[in-house]
């Protein structure tokens, strides 16, 4: 009779057990899944403020080599079209004169041979 009563003892503390543990757990679940919803506002700034920062940088830069690429463009541009107008000269074995006009951002070119 003794070894039922601590067999049923063991059972109810083992069940009291059970009970705790998974109350503890849904308790560390649910102040985890508060404190993991997101991004904070502070830190929303902050990495705004960081790509700002980075961007108020890069931007010089990157007006810079865009200048220098649309000139390098129109350089090529005007060598090539000097390179044809000697080639066209030689054939016909006269001189040769080049000229170019910007409108509306548009190289325009009249080649006399």
């Amino acid at each position: 009779m003794l070894a039922l009563w601590f067999k049923e003892q063991e059972v109810a503390i083992n069940h009291k057990i059970k009970k705790l543990i998974v109350k503890l757990l849904q308790d560390h679940q649910q102040k985890y899944i508060h404190q993991d919803a997101g991004f904070t506002s502070m830190e929303m700034m902050i990495v705004l403020l960081i790509i700002g920062i980075l961007s108020a940088i890069a931007l010089p830069s990157w007006l810079s080599f865009y200048g220098r690429e649309r000139l390098n463009r129109a350089n090529d541009a005007i060598v090539s079209i000097l390179r044809q107008t000697q080639v066209q000269a030689k054939s016909k074995n006269s001189s040769y004169s080049a000229s170019f006009r910007v409108n509306n951002r548009h190289l325009r070119k009249r080649i006399k041979v």
